[in-house]
């Protein structure tokens, strides 16, 4: 057998003359063999550090505890793991009756597709439908107001 510069060259002349192997077993072989890089395992070492940096840490931090792994790999290990990042804060809209209401759902642990099927407003607040408007539809904010058991109150400045 002639040497073939690529693994995928090794494995097709593997494949002619070992015609009862399969893709895996001659991939497997070749590993064993070291003619192909071996998959990089994960550590129990590894995945407890995961577990403690990744909910929190930024992105420099986790690629500093993990110097032989890009980003991806962490992020394709965390997910087969079930670690997840900590859920963020709703930003910041600019409309104050519009932010404590996003507080609310943050404290509830509701998204924003929750509120719409709760307050029925179609996709409102999925999207943000005030962004590009002046005025908030105050007829939604109140319909989730409402729906989350919240009073709304006017105060008046000269009292």
């Amino acid at each position: 057998m002639s040497f073939a510069k690529s693994t995928a060259q090794i494995i097709a002349v593997l494949a002619k003359k070992l015609p009862h192997r399969s893709y895996f077993a001659l991939r497997s072989r070749c590993q064993k063999l070291g003619l192909r890089p071996r998959n990089n395992t994960v550590t129990a070492r590894e995945l407890s550090l995961m577990r403690r940096i990744v909910p929190t840490g930024t992105k420099e931090e986790i690629l500093a505890a993990f110097p032989n792994r890009t980003l991806s790999d962490v992020g394709q290990i965390c997910r087969y793991r079930g670690i997840y990042r900590k859920k963020r804060r709703f930003k910041q809209t600019g409309y104050p009756l519009l932010d404590q209401l996003r507080e609310q759902c943050f404290k509830l642990n509701l998204s924003m597709a929750d509120i719409d099927e709760i307050a029925k407003t179609k996709r409102y607040f999925q999207r943000p439908g005030w962004a590009g408007h002046k005025v908030l539809n105050y007829g939604n904010v109140c319909k989730a107001i409402i729906a989350l058991d919240g009073e709304i109150s006017v105060r008046w400045r000269d009292e």
